[in-house]
């Protein structure tokens, strides 16, 4: 597993700018633990080595870390709550690094886990963006990461992709799909769930997954 352990060194000393929070790295004293940062990594490391340990058939991209989910996790699509509650955590080492009293909960990631409960076969999660883009000033935000930010995570996703090579692609939303095509990678594209994108996401999520090898068509966006 040495491999994995380089991808989660790589992401932690990644240099991010100043609206782009590396929450494997860092900690917010306002809003973390005071060991936030070390509570993430090792989340995802439990995560990877699932992974490593049972394949999956498929791998969901999304776009970037959010302030609900993956930024207080380490595990995109992935809310505290969700960690406290969905059975695939259930006995894991897994743990929150919030320092506030109630867990985050995401209406995204909800949508997902509660899609891929349904689905036969295993599915893994990541993001074209592996940190948290926020608005300037405000920590408890989100935002569309910008083109640099997306190169840089499409480079992180290429390494990342060297670790689980055999999944089929599927990306969820526009920049997550423009990222996957730049790098010549085969996928199906679905709408991101946000936004009102619950049943287009859930439809072409179950076709996709049901379906053979990747192309780059889209289901629905």
């Amino acid at each position: 597993m040495r491999d994995i352990q380089h991808f989660l060194e790589h992401l932690r000393t990644a240099r991010t700018g100043k609206d782009l929070f590396n929450h494997y790295a860092s900690v917010d004293t306002r809003l973390d633990l005071a060991n936030g940062a070390r509570i993430r990594c090792a989340n995802l490391l439990s995560y990877l080595r699932h992974f490593r340990e049972q394949p999956p058939a498929v791998i969901v991209v999304g776009e970037a870390a959010g302030y609900r989910g993956n930024r207080f996790t380490g595990i995109p699509f992935t809310s505290e709550h969700t960690l406290l509650h969905h059975r695939f955590f259930s006995g894991g080492a897994y743990a929150r690094s919030a320092c506030r009293e109630q867990p985050w909960r995401e209406a995204s990631g909800s949508i997902v886990w509660e899609t891929l409960s349904a689905l036969p076969r295993p599915v893994m999660l990541w993001g074209i963006v592996p940190f948290h883009p926020h608005k300037p000033g405000n920590p408890l935000s989100n935002r569309t990461p910008t083109r640099a930010e997306q190169e840089q995570g499409r480079a992180l996703f290429e390494e990342f992709r060297t670790l689980f090579p055999e999944p089929r692609l599927i990306a969820a939303g526009r920049i997550a799909s423009a990222m996957l095509e730049k790098a010549g990678l085969k996928h199906t594209a679905v709408r991101h769930p946000s936004h009102g994108g619950k049943v287009d996401f859930q439809k072409g999520l179950r076709a996709a997954a049901a379906s053979g090898p990747g192309s780059r068509k889209a289901l629905s966006l």
